[in-house]
């Protein structure tokens, strides 16, 4: 089992959970209107605010976030370390990569960490569903047994690169924002660090007021990198894999972004899993969305809130208006806890088709509740890929394509070129080929080769996993996208800012392959086979994965990139 041992919110409302539940209690929100960056046009968020207009550094945010959670928490053994981030401060030509800044916090906490202490780090980049990724991943790895101890930390901090690239979407609202309400048109950006500390334990360990983390699930859509599927596909599913697991939940923590279509999926996925009567909070009417941080600050204010035994307000709710009935709850609500136990569901969506759900439940010795111990037999695949085998493999440098071991002809073309002169030879029925990055290019062609490689029908698998891992993420992207919104000349493109969430390539091979398994991208200091057989080894944790794509994808440019991908199977 897995408990939680601690927690810490740092946001524009306080520096402690405490201070930013009492802030949800009171409805206070410190979304307003900014003009900074030399944005052209207003926006309203939620920012941090000196007073002097100094820029929180996002390494500081993160490492004071984690140290207020674990003091005076003891811990040893081995601590594993997961960051959430959709961009952090990796952003243009002055951005510090995810590899660099996990190195940078795992040396800024180490000296209070006792010496004994070995610390495992990475990063999930899994647009706005990285935060509840994140947990799902270290839920996974603590039944594993592959750490004793997991702190997951989730930040964002905002700029003239994000501002802009939701602006090029029409999708922030020239107000605060309001969640599932007719009237709601768009969403405001915020910025936050949140952590939370979980054990592995076992079930007499759990005592009265312990949280416990049940198994989470990430599902795809496979319909559209940047628009919500319009039947909620992804996020029906995992919102019903989550429901296996906890049937009963007093209230379902949504997504709540206050955009139109994203609302709406939501409400379909909820509907379509016979959960339209369950109370629905939304929290981004106090904190705005706080991307790779709202995951977890969404979790941690719901579950102290239903620890005091109410169900947070959706602020900025008035009138439902979304294309199916739902339960949201505009006003902090009271709940009897006599007989059954605080819980809820988390529930996430975002940019590639990604969505995720995952239960939280206080200890089954909390007063008057009733329940059964979680049964998780079958779900943890003994050992970091002891019963995971490859079955095909490719491997593309800039110069070179291996396939199942026997190099391909490419006829001189180098770099950009040879992955177009692939795609003519090996593909060429998908023309939106030639509208992706470098990256979802170099993954696109690689899983192309490897699954017509494979061919039969009969092995076709839609529940396959995607588990992408890099040092570079979309750094090319991000460069492309900052020539469209510079300050003498700006006009921001959503074609291109699409492109600089490092996941998009796993929803790209979704949508192609019509997968609806679990797809992630990990941003790695450095290619370490160890950390990624584990990884892979949890995603098989999910009973619905029994095939993944897998393997290191990385494009420091158009003309140098690497893939060393495989197809894995569950014996």
């Amino acid at each position: 089992m897995v408990r939680i041992i601690a927690d810490n919110i740092q946001s524009p409302l306080g520096k402690t959970t405490q201070e930013n539940l009492q802030a949800v209690r009171d409805y206070r929100s410190c979304l307003r209107e900014h003009r900074l960056w030399e944005v052209p046009t207003p926006f309203v968020a939620s920012l941090f605010d000196d007073g002097e207009g100094k820029r929180p550094a996002y390494v500081d945010l993160v490492v004071d976030s984690i140290l207020r959670c674990i003091e005076g928490c003891h811990l040893s053994g081995r601590v594993l370390l997961v960051l959430s981030s959709t961009k952090g401060q990796t952003t243009g030509s002055q951005g510090i990569p995810f590899g660099e800044s996990t190195d940078r916090v795992v040396r800024r906490i180490s000296p209070y960490l006792p010496e004994a202490v070995e610390v495992t780090a990475f990063t999930v980049s899994n647009a706005c569903i990285s935060g509840l990724s994140a947990q799902i991943v270290a839920q996974r790895l603590l039944e594993m047994g592959a750490c004793d101890y997991a702190i997951v930390s989730g930040c964002d901090v905002q700029s003239r690169f994000i501002v802009g690239g939701f602006q090029s979407f029409m999708a922030l609202s020239p107000s605060e924002c309001r969640p599932f309400d007719e009237d709601r048109n768009g969403l405001n950006l915020g910025e936050a660090a949140a952590t939370i500390l979980f054990k592995r334990c076992a079930a007499e360990e759990l005592g009265a007021g312990d949280w416990e983390a049940l198994p989470g699930f990430v599902r795809n859509d496979a319909f559209h990198i940047s628009g919500p599927s319009r039947t909620a596909e992804g996020s029906y599913r995992a919102l019903q894999a989550a429901r296996r697991e906890l049937s009963d939940p007093v209230c379902i923590s949504a997504h709540g972004t206050a955009t139109l279509y994203n609302d709406d999926m939501e409400s379909k996925a909820i509907s379509r899993a016979e959960m339209s009567e369950f109370p629905i909070s939304a929290l981004k009417g106090y904190y705005g969305h706080t991307m790779g941080a709202a995951g977890i600050l969404e979790t941690i204010i719901t579950m102290h809130a239903l620890q005091e035994g109410w169900i947070p307000g959706t602020r900025g709710f008035e009138t439902l208006g979304t294309s199916r009935p739902i339960s949201v709850v505009g006003r902090h609500r009271q709940f009897e806890t006599e007989g059954r136990a605080p819980s809820f569901i988390k529930l996430m969506s975002g940019f590639g088709g990604c969505n995720a759900a995952m239960g939280f439940r206080l200890s089954r010795d909390f007063k008057g509740f009733e329940g059964k111990s979680r049964d998780s037999k079958g779900r943890m695949c003994q050992g970091a890929g002891d019963c995971l085998k490859p079955t095909l493999s490719v491997q593309i440098t800039s110069e070179s394509v291996v396939l199942d071991g026997k190099e391909l002809p490419i006829e001189g073309a180098t770099g950009k070129a040879l992955l177009t002169a692939l795609y003519r030879q090996y593909s060429g029925d998908y023309p939106k080929f030639y509208k992706m990055d470098i990256l979802s290019k170099l993954g696109f062609i690689a899983t192309e080769l490897l699954l017509k490689k494979e061919a039969s029908k009969e092995s076709f698998d839609e529940n396959r996993a995607i588990l992408l891992f890099g040092k570079t993420a979309s750094s090319w992207a991000d460069r492309c996208f900052e020539e469209t919104i510079r300050p003498d000349n700006y006009f921001p493109s959503p074609a291109d800012f699409v492109y600089t969430l490092p996941n998009i390539v796993t929803g790209e091979i979704a949508i192609r392959n019509g997968l609806h398994g679990e797809t992630c991208y990990f941003a790695l200091s450095e290619r370490d086979e160890r950390l990624m057989q584990q990884l892979l080894a949890q995603a098989f944790m999910d009973p619905a994965t029994t095939s993944a794509i897998f393997g290191w994808l990385n494009a420091d440019d158009e003309e140098h990139f690497e893939a060393d991908i495989a197809l894995i199977t569950k014996q």
